[in-house]
């Protein structure tokens, strides 16, 4: 239903309140409005007061705007609640604002086909097959997840080599972050013709970033065990501050 237009310097009619009091009450369900101020609330001992300031994509208010502690929005392209816990004046114009784990940012790929590996050299492994990734955060291009939001990611990964002639070679499982080993986990040596381990990290990663699951083996003719999940990377995102 569409408001009514109050006239300037004349009286207000009953209809002109009512409609006011029933946007309010929740009896006038059907009308949007768009406030262009914060909508704040503050019921008994909360403090202080919270307000929604609406959406901002890829994270928090970024661009001018004054905001108060409380202060929420919301990101529309992953659902990730923000809040404001220090107002402007702080360490960015806009504020230092966190937000929680949300909107599905996880995914686990692994590998169904085998895969020769460098000798003495790492390798990326190509993993293949998706248990989910909601978001499509892995890219076969470059056989990795490119990271869609800013923020802190944990990951989970296991290489499991597989050789039917090399034996006591040595084994490294990482992760790879643009490029670069950003963690570092089983490193040993294979006794038998088949071994392996995992990698467990905690990474800040930018939007763009190029997560990999990487081995170095020292041996030649060694290839990945293709068991199901021996070879896989798990990704999930934690939260993050803007401050």
């Amino acid at each position: 239903m569409a408001l009514y237009q109050v006239v300037r310097n004349q009286p207000s009619q009953a209809q002109d309140l009512n409609q006011i009091v029933n946007l309010l009450n929740g009896t006038d369900t059907a009308t949007p409005i768009t406030v262009s101020n914060r909508i704040t609330a503050q019921m008994a001992g909360a403090t202080p007061a919270s307000a929604y300031v609406g959406g901002a994509n890829w994270g928090p208010p970024f661009g001018a705007g004054t905001f108060a502690v409380g202060d929420m929005s919301i990101d529309p392209d992953y659902g990730m609640p923000w809040t404001c816990y220090q107002a402007s004046g702080g360490p960015l114009p806009q504020g230092a604002w966190q937000s929680s784990g949300a909107g599905g940012l996880v995914a686990r790929w692994w590998q169904t086909n085998t895969q020769t590996l460098n000798s003495a050299a790492f390798t990326t492994i190509t993993l293949d097959t998706a248990s989910f990734d909601p978001w499509s955060m892995w890219s076969s291009s470059v056989a990795g997840y490119v990271i869609p939001q800013f923020g802190w990611y944990a990951f989970c990964g296991s290489i499991h080599p597989y050789s039917g002639t090399a034996s006591n070679y040595r084994v490294s499982v990482c992760i790879f972050q643009n490029n670069q080993e950003a963690a570092r986990g089983y490193d040993g040596q294979v006794s038998g013709n088949s071994g392996g381990g995992d990698v467990d990290a905690l990474l800040w990663c930018n939007a763009g970033d190029l997560i990999q699951l990487v081995s170095y083996i020292s041996a030649s003719g060694v290839r990945t065990n293709n068991r199901p999940n021996l070879n896989s990377l798990a990704i999930h995102y934690i939260g993050a501050q803007l401050q």
